[in-house]
């Protein structure tokens, strides 16, 4: 096995995973948030609760999208300033 570190990460590129990831995320909540609005649909008003969880299913992996890029900058940045203090992360490679 070889030992090698990590010493940085390209800060857009963790960015553009974590965002992924958020639209993954958002799309698994807003189907939740979509069924949950369908299973209280007769006791609300039927309009209002079905087009609520559709916006839900539209909003949410928009918004976990963008906050998910944001803290992967935010995240690799912070990996690279500690990086350069006190060492990468070593991984074990075969």
């Amino acid at each position: 096995m070889v030992e090698k570190v990590i010493k940085r990460f390209n800060v857009v590129s963790v960015g553009k995973i974590y965002g992924m990831l958020g639209v993954i995320m958002g799309v698994i909540v807003g189907i939740i948030f979509l069924l949950f609005s369908l299973i209280g649909f007769p006791l609300e008003e039927a309009g209002s609760s079905i087009l609520l969880g559709l916006f839900s299913l539209v909003l949410y992996p928009i918004f976990f999208g963008i906050g998910g890029f944001i803290n992967g900058v935010i995240i690799a940045f912070l990996y690279n300033v500690a990086a350069n203090w006190i060492g990468g992360v070593k991984v074990d490679l075969e």
